[in-house]
């Protein structure tokens, strides 16, 4: 961002149309006008902004306005002091960082900025009630309204005249993908562009615009040529190497904006996440990349009809999680998720054999394409009365070949292996493509289930499982690829309380099946701490 005092000798001055559009709006509102006019226009959405959701609208609007240099001028208007508090100009904390290519001039009391360049990635990083939502469903709809009207917008655009174009929504669940989908279909039928029926919650076509609400694979949304993408609280997908984290679905989309060039835009809207993933590698790069607009901003000040003040209950009952929900704070636990030195404490190179007729349980974190399968065999260790103890008596790991998909009869096969000669009292699987095998077991006498992975199970397994590890009651293989999984597990606060999975570019496929074994091994056991426990800890040590 360069700053300079006066004006450049050359500021394109708006046309005498755009100025009267923007004094009092007219009832054909041009189909060129920024998303800040479409969104507060009567002739428009109608929706009443906040000043810093106007201001953010307004950036984006601006830098696409098309007039050569491009310009915001702000002079003698209400969102003046607002937008140098958000710059950090007033000496107060920086929540908003322009393109590197931006300029701020001030003459005067008067203020303008210079895009030199469009904005084609907006980084909105907000809290919970905050209305990102509904600036991410104003920038969609006026996007939309473009490809559909204004003539101008596709000069240029190498596509054929009967393309399908794309504007995509992606979300971490197929729930949370529909909000703004429906939002943004409101938004349609104020705009005239549909007549007001009920829709399809995951796809809409108008003309040649096709409009798709995804869940976050990468799978299944290749391929596309796509005008606009709003990935929504983008932070909280998942972050291992497989089709559904962040990394991919980002590595997928983001090619599909090509063609288009400086006239897409991708917004991410999200409340964050801790300090990994995309979206905290993007939020690094605020203010030095070009064509991103990056806002970072609670939620009292994004919606001041929220003060702060209200959320006081909030910030008593969890002030991390508070902090992080509606303060935009990232945080993130310092070091890892399981002490390394506590982990090679319960390694143990020659695992001791369980007493005869004691319970096995098996489970399988299956993967049979893109991904592996990994397979941990434990038992409950009595022998010292009180002193439980859990042994995870072998991991096994399965990997398909580059591009192959694994053979199921291969992985019943080492199922079998494994459970010869043991009494085992339960198999679990993960949900995923699970269905034949476990059959197959059933088929073999043996109690073959479905464990679900969800939010809650998640937090359960891992929670115990450190707890488990940092009390020295489970005895590990050692198996170096088990003890660098168990090493990578970083853990994220989110809305639900937490999660945990490996860091960017790690796998976590044995520690995941360790975990989930452990846990059936231990459910009546009494576990040694607690996640506020943990927390506590982690403040402890960050002082």
């Amino acid at each position: 961002m360069i700053v300079k005092k006066g004006f450049p000798e050359k500021i394109p001055h708006p046309t005498i149309k755009h100025l009267i559009c923007r004094s009092i709006g007219i009832r054909n509102l041009p189909y060129n006008s920024g998303a800040d006019k479409v969104a507060e226009s009567g002739f428009g959405l109608g929706i009443p902004l906040s000043p810093v959701q106007r201001i953010i609208l307004r950036c984006v609007s601006a830098s696409a306005d098309g007039t050569g240099v491009l310009s915001l001028d702000i002079r003698g208007d209400a969102d003046y002091e607002i937008f140098r508090n958000l710059l950090g100009l007033n000496n107060l904390p920086v929540r908003l960082w322009l393109p590197s290519d931006a300029e701020i001039i001030e003459n005067n009391g008067t203020m303008e900025v210079v895009f030199h360049s469009p904005i084609t990635l907006l980084l909105c990083v907000a809290g919970r009630r905050s209305g990102k939502t509904t600036i991410a469903s104003i920038l969609m709809a006026s996007l939309a309204r473009r490809v559909l009207k204004d003539r101008e917008f596709l000069k240029d655009i190498p596509v054929l005249n009967d393309s399908i174009i794309s504007l995509l929504n992606v979300a971490c669940d197929t729930f949370q993908a529909r909000i703004l989908f429906k939002m943004l279909i409101d938004n349609l039928v104020k705009l005239g562009l549909l007549t007001k029926n009920s829709f399809p919650a995951e796809r809409v076509q108008i003309g040649r615009l096709l409009l798709e609400s995804l869940s976050s694979s990468s799978r299944s949304s290749r391929g596309r040529t796509a005008c606009g993408i709003c990935f929504d609280e983008f932070a909280h997908f998942q972050r291992t190497n497989g089709p559904l984290s962040d990394q991919a679905v980002w590595t997928a989309l983001t090619p599909s904006l090509a063609t288009f060039g400086k006239k897409s835009l991708a917004v991410i809207a999200t409340s964050p996440a801790g300090q990994s993933g995309v979206v905290w590698e993007l939020f690094e790069q605020r203010g030095n990349r070009p064509g991103m607009l990056t806002i970072q901003t609670p939620t009292w000040v994004m919606n001041p009809i929220i003060s702060r003040e209200q959320l006081d209950n909030e910030f008593q009952r969890d002030e991390n999680l508070a902090r992080q929900e509606y303060g935009a704070e990232f945080l993130a636990p310092h070091g890892q998720f399981i002490n390394p030195d506590d982990i090679e404490i319960c390694i143990q190179a020659n695992v001791p054999p369980a007493p005869k007729n004691t319970g096995y349980h098996i489970h399988v974190d299956l993967g049979l394409k893109h991904d592996a399968t990994a397979i941990a065999l434990g038992y409950m260790d009595t022998r010292d009365g009180d002193q439980w103890r859990i042994v995870i008596e072998h991991v096994d790991i399965i990997k398909a070949e580059s591009g192959q998909v694994l053979n199921a009869g291969e992985i019943e096969t080492r199922i079998l292996r494994l459970a010869e000669g043991k009494k085992i009292s339960g198999i679990t699987f993960d949900q995923h493509q699970s269905a034949y095998l476990i059959e197959r077991l059933k088929s073999h006498g043996y109690n073959a289930t479905e464990f679900p992975a969800t939010s809650k199970s998640n937090q359960q397994v891992f929670s115990f499982l450190r707890d488990l590890i940092t009390s020295g009651r489970i005895v590990l293989p050692d198996n170096r690829l088990l003890i660098d999984e168990l090493g990578s597990l970083e853990c994220t606060i989110t809305s639900w309380g937490f999660r945990v999975q490996a860091r960017y570019g790690c796998n976590d496929d044995s520690a995941d099946a360790v975990a989930v074994c452990a846990w059936f091994l231990g459910q009546n056991a009494s576990s040694a701490s607690t996640w506020s426990d943990f927390f506590s800890e982690i403040n402890r040590k960050a002082d």
